[in-house]
């Protein structure tokens, strides 16, 4: 940093401070500029003084802006003159801050909170401001406290009253307005207020990061679970490892536990170490500690209570003794903000929080993220977690041998299945002929009729690995037939049934989601996608049971605790039918959909999907053992449990 000697040698050093990533690192040098500035008189230290409450606000050190603000003030009221336009502007500006900043704080008594509003409704009506930003203030606080009267007419108030100069940027205002629309139940009234910002019509410092995160819930529970998905993967990217946008990663980690998704919480759990010991803004660690208590009792739910999980960095935590620290802190946190407010409000939101219900059983990402299974110490062992149990794992807990793994789908030895026809409902038989049959003429629309029509009749009976060979032919006939939004709602259904049957599958699974994102231009979510294919087809000896995808990458090599990788690194090529493995000749049934490479688009014919994504999954073992499914997942918590898009005409 520049040597601070007049006011221009000033202006460069705040000009190269502002350069920096917004957080503590940047408010610390913007202290040691306020230092050197004193020395020049009152002018240079105004300007040192509002960047320094810039700088608080963008970190994690909010709490400390008051206290430079209050000598800004007497500043102003000492001498107008030392402040330029802009320091005049930034003043006012930051009285908004400051009644933020105070409801942040609970130490700080609601007296000197309404004393604040006052102060600002009083010096912003002598400066010829309008009131809207007076009264936003006034809902800001009215909402904390549940004064819910006066915060509806300090709302209508902010709506109804002019702009002005001091009114916050047009996306700020509707992400907190639209952010009541939700509190009070009108989640479609929300969605289309925020509609603006979500649509990159307006965008500031902190939109639409805020927004994509607050839409989340909201859009589980209108149904929207595509938008909902997307905005997820688009907008964590955003927000991750903000200190300033610790609220927003704390409402993804809270999707994610309500969606069926508590494995990729603990990852986003794991990304954020340094939230455990932030203490600047209790607020911010409220909001943290309540949703990481949602997710513990998430997983103790599930029965991983013993599973190790990222925690406070004083000793090692199990997912249940987290789930008991984050609940009492979060309700100790709130207990002093209700102590200050004199009423209940803060506690009764943070308990429905804590105890709010899954609102989809799984909601389907395209990521793999399993949680470990905790395993018996044996003689000489310590206790640590395990990896999943792979394909084909029986509820005992054997695993089929090394040749099934390699070539089967999951469900046990071929050999002792029987006929994969007499095993098959004749219903499902029946359908996949249909597909067949259309196959062979080229006609798409019988394609996806007939496809749709084996996978609704097929349930919960059928395996992992015929259900994500299904989808994933049902999404490359939709997209053939250039239904977009048809083609990502099965890709991401067969990217989660395949993660369950084998992680080979599963990156031709992903991969092909992947190029359908890609195809209808929405980069933002194939990104991770396709970034978790990479990772899962590296063959080096490195990825172990344990690696994560992040170590088979490159990285680190710590694992993430609790998230684990497959059982074994995925090889090369689609997998082996099973009746190959079993010393079997293919049958001659048409019940395996799959697309044939000896046959091309031709004259008339519809388009073929390219053989590089030829797959040729199982449906006769798949139907004759519960083991498959049932050793990875359970009726109610499978992949399908998401919306289902509209039957296609004619199925």
């Amino acid at each position: 940093m520049s040597q601070i000697t007049d006011l221009t040698t000033l202006q460069r050093a705040i000009w190269e401070n502002d350069q920096r990533p917004r957080g503590t690192a940047q408010a610390v040098a913007a202290e040691s500029i306020l230092d050197e500035a004193r020395a020049l008189g009152p002018e240079a230290e105004v300007k040192a003084l509002l960047h320094l409450v810039h700088a608080y606000e963008f970190s994690a050190d909010r709490h400390k802006m008051l206290v430079p603000f209050a000598r800004a003030l007497r500043l102003w009221d000492q001498d107008p003159s030392v402040f330029d336009s802009y320091g005049t502007h930034s003043l006012f500006w930051m009285f908004k801050w400051m009644t933020s900043g105070l409801v942040d704080l609970p130490q700080v008594p609601l007296a000197a909170i309404e004393d604040t509003l006052a102060d600002m409704e009083k010096r912003y009506r002598v400066a010829g401001h309008t009131e809207r930003a007076v009264r936003m203030s006034e809902f800001v606080v009215a909402d904390h406290v549940g004064d819910h009267a006066r915060a509806r007419k300090a709302f209508d108030g902010w709506l109804t009253a002019a702009r002005g100069d001091m009114a916050d940027c047009h996306a700020c205002e509707i992400a907190a307005q639209g952010g009541y629309y939700s509190r009070t139940g009108d989640d479609a009234r929300a969605m289309e207020h925020w509609a603006p910002v979500l649509g990159g019509e307006l965008t500031c410092a902190e939109e639409p990061h805020r927004t994509l995160a607050r839409s989340l819930l909201p859009l589980v529970r209108l149904g929207r679970i595509d938008e909902a998905r997307t905005n997820h993967l688009r907008g964590y990217p955003m927000v991750k490892g903000s200190e300033s946008m610790q609220p927003s990663v704390a409402r993804h980690i809270e999707f994610c536990a309500l969606t069926g998704n508590e494995a990729r919480g603990l990852e986003l759990l794991a990304d954020t170490p340094a939230y455990f010991e932030a203490t600047g803004d209790p607020d911010s660690r409220l909001s943290f500690f309540t949703v990481t208590g949602l997710l513990m009792d998430r997983l103790v739910a599930l029965g991983h209570g013993d599973l190790p999980v990222p925690g406070p960095a004083d000793r090692s935590w199990t997912a249940a003794e987290l789930a008991g620290r984050a609940r009492s802190e979060a309700l100790a946190l709130a207990g002093r903000f209700d102590a200050r407010n004199g009423t209940t409000a803060v506690s009764e939101e943070v308990q429905a929080r804590l105890d709010a219900r899954p609102l989809v059983d799984r909601l389907p990402l395209g990521l793999r993220m399993a949680l470990a299974v905790a395993r018996d110490a044996g003689p000489g062992e310590e206790a640590g977690p395990e990896a999943p149990a792979p394909a084909g794992a029986a509820p005992d807990g054997d695993t089929a041998s090394d040749d099934t793994a390699d070539g089967e789908a999951a469900g046990g030895s071929a050999e002792s299945l029987g006929d994969p026809d007499d095993a098959m409902p004749a219903d499902v038989r029946a359908a996949l002929d249909r597909y067949e049959h259309a196959r062979e003429a080229g006609d798409l629309h019988e394609m996806r009729a007939g496809m749709s029509e084996a996978i609704d009749r097929a349930g919960d009976a059928a395996a992992p690995s015929w259900r994500a060979g299904a989808h994933l032919q049902l999404s490359e006939v939709l997209a053939a037939d250039e239904d977009v939004p048809g083609a990502l709602h099965h890709a991401y259904e067969a990217v989660a049934w395949a993660d369950l049957a084998d992680p080979r599958f599963a990156v031709v699974a992903r991969t092909r989601l992947g190029a359908h994102l890609m195809a209808g231009g929405r980069h933002d979510e194939a990104a991770p996608v396709l970034e978790q294919a990479l990772s899962d087809l590296d063959p080096s000896p490195r990825c172990t049971a344990r690696a994560t995808s992040s170590r088979c990458a490159g990285g680190s090599g710590s694992a993430r605790p609790g998230v684990t990788s497959p059982r074994r690194p995925p090889g090369t090529g689609s997998p082996r039918p099973r009746w190959r493995s079993a010393g079997r000749t293919r049958p001659t049934t048409r019940c395996s959909p799959h697309w044939r490479r000896r046959r091309s688009s031709g004259p008339g014919r519809a388009p073929r999907p390219s053989s590089r994504t030829h797959v040729r999954p199982s449906c006769g073992p798949g139907w004759a053992t519960p083991r498959g499914w049932s050793a990875r997942a359970a009726p109610g918590r499978g992949p399908s449990a998401t919306a289902t898009p509209p039957r296609p005409a004619g199925s």
